[in-house]
């Protein structure tokens, strides 16, 4: 019974895990054997879901696992950039923004602000709805200690970011690591910002309740970037159609490439 199969593949999970992607009890992956059956062990059952759209089985099969200790969930605590902020002067863009080839109006229009206390760039998170989940400090000059940007999380969602780009369709899209080289990369194809190199299960779940089909990777030009484009791609493989863009080992982001380059790297 599919029963028995779905508590065969949780057998390790513990109260609060997931299970890596695997083949659909029910769909088999369809012809291409995708990977997409997702078990998650809570304290009522197996709670599971195949994100294939031509299947999606999902249900809630009631399991419990004696435990020795009592199982807490985590709490979502949500924190803030609370600092003063003001529209982006002028100046800053000049000094820090204008190499990156955005006009000034863009950059208020995606509602990025200027900290004055932090002498820091405020920038907003958004999802694919255009909402609100939470923002980023970046520092404009590399501070002596501690991190170059500060993240905060308002919402309990994927802290993935969506430029505000007048079109929502996300079938076709790339992945970066950062702010800035999504906001640049969307000028040209949907793009989003990982805010870092990897992808949670969660954040996964997003991209295909969005429609993505098609994903294209193009993470810093680095040994680190290189290094996470790969496990990415086991991550993806078989839940989308991947393909990876080095842009080489020197260090180079997207956000640095020029525009006339980033389209002969995209346009498939």
């Amino acid at each position: 019974m599919i029963d028995d199969q779905i508590k065969i593949l949780s057998k390790s999970l513990e109260v609060g895990e997931s299970s890596r992607h695997d083949l659909c009890p029910k769909c088999a992956g369809g012809s291409s054997q995708e990977r997409s059956f997702i078990i998650t062990r809570t304290i009522c059952g197996l709670l599971f879901l195949c994100h294939r759209a031509s299947c999606g089985f999902k249900g809630l099969i009631r399991d419990f696992r004696a435990t020795n200790t009592k199982y807490e969930p985590k709490l979502f605590q949500p924190s803030y950039a609370d600092t003063p902020l003001e529209t982006l002067p002028l100046t800053i863009y000049t000094t820090y923004l204008e190499k990156y080839g955005l006009p000034l109006f863009e950059w208020r229009r995606e509602g990025a602000k200027y900290a004055p206390s932090k002498h820091a760039l405020y920038l907003p998170i958004y999802n694919p709805y255009k909402a609100l989940i939470g923002a980023q400090l970046k520092y404009l000059d590399k501070p002596i200690n501690g991190p170059k940007v500060l993240s905060f999380k308002e919402k309990d969602e994927p802290f993935l970011h969506f430029p505000l780009n007048p079109i929502s369709i996300y079938e076709e899209l790339v992945l970066v690591e950062d702010y800035i080289s999504a906001f640049r990369t969307s000028l040209i194809m949907v793009a989003v910002s990982l805010n870092g190199t990897s992808i949670s299960d969660q954040g996964i779940r997003l991209l295909k309740h969005i429609g993505a089909k098609r994903i294209t990777l193009m993470l810093d030009g680095d040994g680190a970037g290189v290094a996470a484009t790969k496990k990415l791609l086991n991550k993806l493989n078989g839940l989308f159609v991947c393909r990876p863009i080095y842009l080489g080992t020197d260090g180079t982001d997207p956000k640095d490439v020029p525009f006339k380059t980033l389209e002969e790297y995209l346009l498939w």
